[in-house]
């Protein structure tokens, strides 16, 4: 039956943007897996306040009230919404009095994934309960020619180091290692930084992995899979340890199962499965790196990732002009702010270029569809400029304003800033 057009519009209106019923299913899934744990993984249930938010519409449905009597019962799920100044992204956040894992809307359709998912938030909102806090860390490397070329080495080696057994994992987890190894001695920097995120996003994966409903070998077969398949990525600054934590972490499951009793904000996976494995790891030389990487045909990663360096700088250039030397919109920033961490350009010595974000501060909210830089500092975030016709909105951003803010004129020629009336 064909409806009336606005029959049809009215439907949509009347339709929640999330299904309650639906969403209570994946929180008693939740709940459930929360239970299979039983606390083993970190001495503390992974399952608490979670909220489902669409990001298009700041609807929210959650397994519990908030504490400031916002949220209204609906069956088993509680609803409301958000305004729009709540940045929606896959985290943990506090709001209304209440600590959440905070998940998009919507989920993935299989299980696994879904609670993959919800079980890294979840992992997220208790890590500083136990021991474990939050921390960015910039590993701008990662996006240099030969920062990808030797992470994805890695990748490519511990891949083959998840599948195997014996002989054949102490070579590939070896070799794997190796990489690293030849990595961090070229930027020194890479051991600290690497290390402390694969404990913040890496351990929140491993998490979600564990808790999934797979077991170590399906995860592990998993996990090897996607390391081929992420390697892909433009970008792998924040993405690595997605990959990376997971893929160790699993890993030190084979050699010690309590692993994690040890593990701190300062710990290094690598340096644990290590000692655990028994290897003796020398940082090689370039010829003895290379030489290693021909059983991973080394020869033509190194030949691809060249040319998309070159690509690469020709897009630094791209971004030079219009964030940085041309004409442009500055807002200030105290880093609240939400990204892709698969679409990061380093922009060294000025700052990070986001394909696409969410930015919530005192002034408004700015929403970007194409790039954005925000400083070094996270204290300043810049657009191209808009036109003289709607100082609101650029090509690619709009921005709305918070009452008694304006865009007004900045000192450089062509430049606007935000400013308080």
């Amino acid at each position: 039956m064909i409806l009336p057009a606005l029959a049809f519009a009215h439907l949509l209106q009347n339709t929640p943007a999330i299904d309650p019923n639906l969403a209570a299913r994946y929180f008693q899934e939740t709940e459930w897996a929360s239970q299979d744990d039983g606390g083993k993984l970190w001495g503390k249930a992974l399952y608490g306040p979670t909220m489902f938010i669409d990001p298009s519409t700041g609807d929210i449905v959650t397994n519990q009230a908030d504490n400031e009597g916002i949220l209204k019962p609906s069956g088993k799920v509680f609803v409301g919404k958000v305004p729009n100044s709540f940045a929606a992204a896959n985290t943990s956040k506090v709001w209304a009095g209440v600590n959440w894992s905070v998940i998009m809307w919507p989920l993935p359709s299989l299980p696994v994934d879904r609670l993959r998912l919800i079980m890294h938030e979840s992992w997220h909102r208790i890590q500083s309960d136990i021991g474990l806090p939050p921390a960015g860390t910039k590993n701008d490397h990662l996006d240099s020619k030969n920062g990808r070329i030797w992470m994805l080495m890695e990748y490519r080696a511990l891949a083959k180091a998840l599948l195997a057994w014996g002989p054949e994992r102490k070579q590939t987890l070896g070799d794997a290692l190796v990489f690293r190894a030849y990595r961090r001695a070229v930027f020194p920097e890479a051991t600290a930084n690497e290390d402390r995120m694969e404990v913040h996003e890496g351990m929140a994966e491993y998490t979600g992995f564990r808790a999934c409903g797979l077991r170590n070998d399906e995860a592990r077969f998993y996990i090897a899979g996607r390391l081929k398949l992420n390697a892909m990525k433009p970008s792998l600054t924040y993405a690595f340890a997605y990959e990376t934590g997971p893929a160790y972490g699993l890993l030190l499951d084979q050699y010690k199962p309590e692993w994690r009793k040890d593990l701190k904000t300062t710990s290094s996976l690598s340096g644990m499965v290590t000692i655990l494995s028994k290897l003796e790891v020398k940082t090689p030389t370039l010829k003895e790196a290379t030489q290693r990487a021909k059983s991973y045909e080394g020869d033509e990663l190194i030949r691809v990732e060249t040319e998309l360096d070159r690509t690469r700088q020709k897009l630094a250039k791209e971004y030079k002009q219009n964030l940085v030397d041309g004409p442009r919109l500055h807002l200030p920033s105290t880093g609240n702010f939400t990204f892709d961490p698969n679409a990061v350009f380093p922009m060294k010595g000025v700052g990070t270029v986001y394909i696409g974000s969410k930015i919530a501060e005192e002034w408004g909210v700015l929403e970007v569809d194409g790039p954005v830089l925000v400083g070094a500092t996270y204290k300043d975030v810049w657009v191209p400029a808009p036109p003289a016709t709607s100082l609101t909105k650029g090509a690619t951003w709009k921005l709305t304003l918070s009452p008694g803010w304006q865009v007004v004129p900045s000192t450089r020629k062509g430049d606007y800033e935000v400013r308080k009336n």
